[in-house]
Formats: C-alpha cells, sequence, structure tokens
C-alpha cells in the first residue's frame, strides 16, 4: 500500500497483476509517479493510511505491504493496521526497525544524510530537523499491534540484523 518514492515498482510491478502505491507526501509522490509512468499495471494513489478504506473497497487488494518503517512514522500504528485489514482479502506484510539497533540506525542516518534533531535512546525513537519521527519495535510490540487490530501473527524474520519483517493474516471479521 505505502508506495514512498516508489522503489518496489521496479521490483515487484512485473509479478503483480496490479500495484497501487499510496503516500500522502506530494515530494515522494512526485518520485513515486516519475517511476509508475514506466509501467502500465501501476497506480498511485495520494492518501492517508489512516483512511484507506475510502480510497478501496473492502478486501481490494490479495495482499499489502507497509514497508521502510513506514509504521514506525505514523500516527497510530492500529489505525493504519486497521486499515490495512479493512483492503486486504489475504495477507499484510510490514517491515519495522528492531529494537536494539540504535547504533546501526544512527549510522544508516549519517549515511543517508538524514540530520538527527534527537534521539529518544529509551524507546528508540529518532526525531529528524524534517520532522521524521521514526520508532522501532521488538517482535512482541509488533505482535501486540497486529492483535489490536485484529489481525492473526504468522511469521516473523530479521533482515539485516536491523528490519524485522512480520506476516499478518486477515483474520475472520
Amino acid at each position: 500500500a505505502v508506495v514512498g518514492i516508489g522503489r518496489l515498482i521496479t521490483l515487484l510491478a512485473s509479478f503483480v497483476k496490479e500495484f497501487v502505491g499510496v503516500d500522502n507526501a506530494d515530494l515522494m509522490l512526485k518520485d513515486a509517479l516519475r517511476v509508475a509512468q514506466q509501467y502500465e499495471n501501476v497506480r498511485i494513489v495520494k492518501g492517508d493510511l489512516e483512511k484507506l478504506s475510502f480510497l478501496f473497497p473492502f478486501s481490494y487488494f490479495d495482499d499489502s505491504l507497509c514497508l521502510w518503517n513506514t509504521l514506525g512514522n505514523v500516527k497510530d500504528e492500529v489505525v493504519v493496521l486497521k486499515e490495512l485489514k479493512k483492503v486486504t482479502s489475504g495477507r499484510v506484510f510490514v517491515t519495522v526497525y528492531l529494537k536494539g539497533t540504535l547504533s546501526d540506525r544512527k549510522e544508516w542516518y549519517k549515511a543517508v544524510e538524514i540530520k538527527v534533531k534527537r534521539i529518544d535512546t529509551q524507546n528508540e525513537i529518532f526525531y529528524t530537523e524534517s520532522g521524521l519521527r521514526s520508532k522501532s519495535y521488538s517482535l512482541e510490540e509488533i505482535k501486540e499491534l497486529g492483535l489490536k487490530a485484529g489481525l492473526l501473527f504468522q511469521n516473523w524474520k530479521i533482515l539485516g540484523d536491523v528490519i524485522l519483517w512480520v506476516e499478518f493474516g486477515v483474520s475472520d471479521r
């Protein structure tokens, strides 16, 4: 569901019937639209993740993706997961920063020249000069968020020692 600058379009568009990317940031949408022009099956939509069910019909998507720590940047994670559940018939995949990787994240932000304004080291939340708030999560925290949203936890992996990948199923409604 979340498109950002369109990094996944080139990787996934040829494997799916329809790729729909959603973002509410004009800067992100501009880049995603440029990438999307190369594919007939890609649609980019400006929208709020907390209101996905106003943009798409019930169970519109077979599977949904919420990647690149998007969940760690939203105001209410449970609301976003509930919205993903409403518009998805199959699985919801989520990637977030793994708790306990504070130094790795500091190095990554430095490498990509994101200016960090403040770090809440106790809760592992980064606040950037551009206004981004980036949280990290333990597996138990993500499971709990999924449970509150009515999703069924199915699988998880740690990617590159920093990213927590989680697969949820859409439970009986």
